[in-house]
């Protein structure tokens, strides 16, 4: 750990995601989430991860259960844990921590778990993931004003690191209702009406169309959680449509799938 690293964390204790606890502020060795979670709750986050979808019974990784957009264009859509936004379980207060709070450990430690499947579908697909640009779908601009970062950035930031890949803001997003509030069609429709490609109103007569930036790149797209996949496929539809090679998605948590009883 770098000097200024742990002076920051004696100024600035770190503490548990999950429970609260404070952690050591310098971590020997491996020391896999200790600034993230307490040993109990990382026990406790490592359980979690391995729990399995009622549907297909495979873990969030590996789950098949997508919209058909997804699999109809990747193996599978990388991932971390699976999340329900009504429980109060560790998952699911990590990831609302994670919207909340402006952590780059907290950041760092969550794309490392996202590292192993991520990595699994480029060598599915034969992609070079250094050769890729990693962007995200931005925040809302009132979502950033009041926590002060948006946390899709962050998680593209910190995977396109550890794949020594490029990172590349793509999207712009406006106005717009929050997604959380609308029913599947009204999120599809939000998304066509709200995220856009940077750029892409900027087209003056008489001028020709300079050639896409996205054209012949292979892009993907990093979001913190997946519940219908609109916007990420909105995502991925505005990047094909200016020339992009391949975009492909991933994401920290997919939302639970409902199984009729």
């Amino acid at each position: 750990m770098k000097f200024f690293e742990v002076l920051k964390n004696l100024v600035f204790v770190p503490k548990c995601l999950s429970c609260d606890e404070r952690l050591l502020p310098v971590i020997e060795g491996n020391g896999r989430g200790r600034m993230c979670f307490c040993e109990d709750c990382l026990k406790k986050w490592d359980q979690a991860r391995g729990n399995i979808c009622p549907a297909c019974s495979e873990i969030a990784a590996t789950c098949s259960c997508l919209p058909k957009f997804f699999k109809d264009n990747q193996p599978s859509v990388p991932s971390v844990c699976f999340y329900n936004p009504k429980s109060n379980d560790i998952k699911t207060i990590a990831v609302l921590k994670m919207k909340r709070i402006n952590n780059s450990q907290y950041f760092e430690f969550m794309a490392e778990e996202l590292y192993p499947s991520l990595e699994n579908l480029f060598f599915e697909m034969g992609i070079k993931p250094e050769e890729c640009l990693f962007t995200w779908i931005p925040r809302k601009k009132e979502s950033v004003s009041k926590h002060g970062f948006d946390q899709g950035r962050e998680l593209a930031t910190k995977a396109a690191k550890m794949f020594g890949a490029s990172v590349k803001p793509m999207f712009f997003r406006f106005a717009g209702e929050e997604q959380k509030t609308l029913s599947k069609k009204e999120r599809e429709e939000n998304a066509m009406d709200s995220i856009f490609l940077l750029g892409s109103g900027i087209v003056r007569k008489g001028r020709r169309k300079r050639k896409s930036f996205a054209e012949g790149k292979t892009f993907v797209i990093i979001d913190d959680v997946l519940t219908s996949g609109a916007t990420l496929k909105r995502g991925v539809e505005l990047l094909r449509s200016a020339g992009a090679a391949v975009a492909v998605v991933a994401c920290i948590a997919r939302t639970e799938v409902k199984v009729k009883k």
